[in-house]
């Protein structure tokens, strides 16, 4: 479990015994990183699917950070307002079909309603499937309404976010 940053494995004294350690403090982050693609992950339905943008101009192809809304009114054009040298990819995968190009960097954006992380969903399900040649960087989620999230609401964060979502509070609401 070497490239989990939560876990650390035990160390072995002189003896050879191991001695307990504590995990290393580790600021929370609003981001959820994923892990890679997984093998036998199934796309969703063609109609669930995100539309391809094929990446045609330099500036395109140079862009640091795509932001995909995976639904309408998600966030990504606020948020490529907020990080200079990212772009909304209009809710869609930028895809760089130029050979040998380096996949593009993407993270899904997404509000926290129930159709908003439905969407969320389906998006990093077809992302896992390994059938879209992007680097998914993470799954930022904007609050849909102020205060905090009903139940329900909260452990499909945490569904969609593959159990990571250890600051769902902050991170959404």
């Amino acid at each position: 479990m070497a490239g989990n940053p939560w876990i650390q494995a035990p160390e072995a004294n002189s003896d050879g015994v191991e001695n307990a350690v504590d995990a290393p403090v580790t600021p929370r982050v609003d981001v959820i990183p994923p892990a890679a693609p997984q093998s036998g992950v199934s796309l969703p339905r063609e109609t669930d699917r995100l539309p391809r943008r094929v990446l045609t101009t330099q500036l395109e192809q140079q862009t640091r950070l795509w932001w995909i809304g995976v639904h309408g009114g998600a966030g990504e054009s606020t948020l490529e307002q907020l990080l200079e040298g990212s772009r909304a990819a209009c809710h869609a995968w930028p895809i760089d079909a130029r050979p040998g190009a380096i996949a593009p960097r993407v993270m899904l954006v997404a509000r926290t309603n129930a159709r908003g992380l439905r969407a969320a969903q389906l998006a990093a399900t077809e992302w896992a499937s390994g059938d879209v040649p992007v680097h998914l960087e993470g799954l930022v989620l904007l609050a849909d309404a102020p205060g905090r999230l009903p139940k329900a609401l909260k452990q499909f964060v945490r569904l969609v976010a593959g159990g990571g979502a250890t600051r769902v509070g902050a991170a959404v609401g």
